[in-house]
């Protein structure tokens, strides 16, 4: 499984990109533009082919999953933590407290993801998903002194996928790592030739 994450500031040819890689296979693109306006968020779908739209998790502006038909809603870790806190949170979802864990009840065709940045954070935590981040597994490409940590996290089991300085130079670690997918930033939109890149990559998961 391979997730690619929108760069935080639009790029000239992002929108050319995304699709091309939509075309090579990539199913899963998570639109992350922090601070963003719903407005922003729906200019950005809009200018997408609608056939690539189930494949579209959005990190905010949760209401736009029924609307535009979207793949799923990723938690960041702060929202994950004041739902946790607080079942009945207004996600603009229909959210439900089952037995004694905190689940999302929505639409089976949909995903719920989440990002975590320790091990012991996944190990804790209430709620279910359907795969979630663990970062950083390598030096960032995209963030600076965000140093790797190479998480093995072949005792989870869970879906958990590697973030963090992730390119074609070692993707291929990730499986022995444990991880079930790897999500892209700066492999991809710090490329030379992303295109490339991407179909290289695709290989390894």
């Amino acid at each position: 499984m391979i997730v690619l994450i929108s760069p935080e500031n639009d790029l000239p040819n992002e929108l050319q990109i995304l699709h091309q890689l939509f075309e090579e296979g990539l199913q899963f693109f998570h639109l992350r533009k922090p601070k963003r306006s719903r407005g922003d968020y729906e200019k950005y779908l809009s200018q997408l082919d609608e056939k690539f739209r189930n494949r579209i998790v959005v990190h905010e502006h949760y209401e736009l999953l029924e609307k535009y038909d979207l793949r799923g809603i990723h938690f960041p870790e702060r929202t994950r933590n004041q739902l946790i806190k607080n079942s009945k949170l207004d996600l603009n979802l229909k959210l439900t407290k089952s037995s004694e864990k905190i689940d999302c009840q929505i639409d089976k065709i949909r995903t719920m993801s989440t990002s975590f940045h320790g091990i012991l954070e996944i190990k804790k935590c209430p709620m279910t998903f359907d795969y979630q981040f663990l970062s950083p597994v390598f030096t960032s490409i995209s963030k600076e002194n965000y140093t790797g940590k190479q998480f093995d996290v072949n005792s989870i089991p869970k879906k958990v996928i590697g973030l963090g300085g992730i390119d074609k130079s070692n993707i291929g670690q990730l499986q022995k790592l444990g991880y079930s997918g790897a999500a892209l930033m700066g492999g991809i939109w710090k490329s030379s030739s992303p295109i490339a890149d991407f179909k290289e990559m695709q290989q390894h998961f």
